[in-house]
């Protein structure tokens, strides 16, 4: 399993939140609560949670992934629009197009200051192993950021990119929401991997890698009836055969089809994937079983639906058990959703039983 090349060495105070508050199965129209549970033909079982803490244990075993969500907390002072990041300093970093997508910083007393300024509509974004953040643009491509200074230069600005991730071969791979690149992240030099057309339906929209980094898992926008697909890779990460269908029914909940906005894998290889259109937060197992572990009501002036996903550090009160999920259509706020399951780069131990 590759790690991250990074350390998280501040130590300091809580930051900035607003009350954490159990899910109880029922949504409220007055607050954008989510309801919880297991869907199965349709049916949703609701879950009474607790809250629970950053690890304490460095061994995680996969047989006792919670079933459902165990809480979350909304957050007052961080701001994301499409992803956020921790950097160096334990600083959460996000967009907020309400201030034209410049990229601000929050650290854990809920202090938030300007970091980038504002220069387009921001997507995904990702360390690189220089320690510089690489960030997809709506229209100047893809951008290196200083994470200290805020300077920006271009990677490549041909590729619009939406999804945009680290893959295990060092080089960036971004997903265009029509086909997939490999990016050199020092030249910007790019491949082609999964050409315009290749899914039976929908586009490439966000994209994960599996534990093994033998397969790349796609989300789809439009017209895949929640579809997610896979290819298989080989030792250098080019794809073996064609894209399959790995699961279904990864949000269908509007006639315009699926929207998937964000996609991450934990420590035992379960995926998690967020849809818009049915404002819900799905985990898929290895095997590609669906269960739908929120729904949050669907109204576009305040929705508390998040996208984006970025596991915590561990470090102070950003739990590595829990998501941090940037809320564009809710004044760009972040909540944090606790899964109980730290992410496939987590660095506080290992995993057990993995499927």
């Amino acid at each position: 399993m590759r790690t991250l090349s990074f350390l998280f060495l501040l130590s300091g105070c809580s930051p900035a939140t607003g009350s954490v508050i159990p899910f109880t199965g029922s949504s409220s129209t007055e607050t954008n609560l989510p309801t919880t549970g297991t869907t199965t033909a349709g049916t949703t079982t609701s879950t009474t949670s607790t809250t629970s803490t950053t690890s304490t244990s460095d061994v995680y075993d996969c047989n006792n992934v919670p079933s459902g969500i165990l809480g979350f907390t909304q957050l007052s002072a961080p701001m994301g629009y499409h992803d956020v990041a921790f950097d160096l300093d334990n600083n959460m970093l996000g967009a907020n197009t309400a201030n034209d997508a410049g990229i601000f910083k929050t650290d854990t007393a809920g202090n938030t200051s300007l970091l980038v300024p504002p220069y387009d509509t921001l997507q995904q974004m990702v360390w690189l192993l220089d320690g510089d953040l690489a960030v997809a643009g709506l229209f100047t491509g893809i951008q290196r950021v200083d994470p200290v200074t805020g300077g920006r230069s271009t990677i490549n600005n041909n590729i619009q990119a939406y999804g945009l991730i680290m893959g295990p071969d060092d080089m960036l791979w971004a997903a265009d929401e029509d086909q997939v690149w490999r990016v050199d992240p020092v030249t910007g030099d790019s491949e082609l991997i999964i050409e315009r057309g290749a899914l039976d339906r929908g586009a490439p929209r966000v994209i994960a890698f599996n534990l093994a980094n033998d397969r790349l898992y796609m989300g789809t926008r439009g017209g895949s009836n929640g579809r997610i697909y896979a290819v298989d890779l080989d030792a250098s990460y080019n794809p073996i055969g064609s894209p399959f269908e790995f699961a279904e029914n990864v949000g269908t909940g509007n006639s315009a089809g699926d929207y998937h906005d964000t996609m991450g894998v934990d420590i035992c290889g379960n995926l998690y994937v967020a849809d818009f259109w049915s404002s819900s937060l799905n985990r898929i197992d290895t095997a590609g079983n669906v269960t739908e572990l929120a729904d949050w009501p669907f109204n576009m002036r305040s929705m508390a639906y998040g996208h984006g996903m970025t596991w915590g550090t561990g470090i102070d009160a950003w739990s590595d058990f829990a998501i941090y999920m940037p809320q564009p259509y809710l004044d760009y706020n972040v909540i944090e959703i606790d899964l109980g399951v730290p992410s496939r780069e987590w660095t506080g131990g290992y995993a057990i039983n993995i499927p």
